[in-house]
């Protein structure tokens, strides 16, 4: 539970962080985002990061079977698979400072706000900042049990 790589939920708060980062480095505040919502269209222009936006649109559908059939599994799997489709839409796309930075810049948002909603869901308290002098302490102390 604690391994910072894999299926675990140190890696999901990991990944969460790392998207907060992002937003936090560009200076991004929730005024800031409601106007590039408002105005920008995301337009996907490469396989990284079309995959991460078919794991998006997933949601919808795991929210129902997960109410409907009481499939936690479902949303463990979901909010795994973005983290694992934003790490590599990371290391391929480059963010800040691009043509397509509005565009990236919605697909973290998405990403960050659906894996809090999950993350909440399955009883676990999202980080913006992980200390790793403390990480352990800090994961343990957000697992509802």
């Amino acid at each position: 539970m604690l391994d910072p790589k894999g299926d675990t939920a140190l890696y999901l708060l990991y990944a969460y962080a790392r998207m907060d980062s992002i937003l936090r480095k560009i200076g991004m505040d929730p005024a800031k985002m409601q106007e590039l919502i408002n105005k920008a269209k995301i337009v996907i222009t490469h396989e990284k990061e079309r995959e991460l936006a078919f794991e998006i649109i997933k949601l919808p559908e795991i929210i129902e079977e997960f109410v409907n059939e009481l499939l936690p599994n479902k949303l463990c799997a979901l909010v795994y698979e973005i983290a694992v489709k934003v790490g590599e839409f990371y290391e391929s796309c480059k963010v800040i400072g691009t043509p397509e930075q509005d565009t990236r810049v919605l697909l973290i948002e998405i990403s960050l706000r659906m894996m809090k909603c999950i993350l909440n869901l399955l009883g676990i308290q999202p980080l913006s900042k992980i200390q790793s002098n403390h990480y352990h302490t800090q994961i343990l102390s957000l697992i509802h049990i």
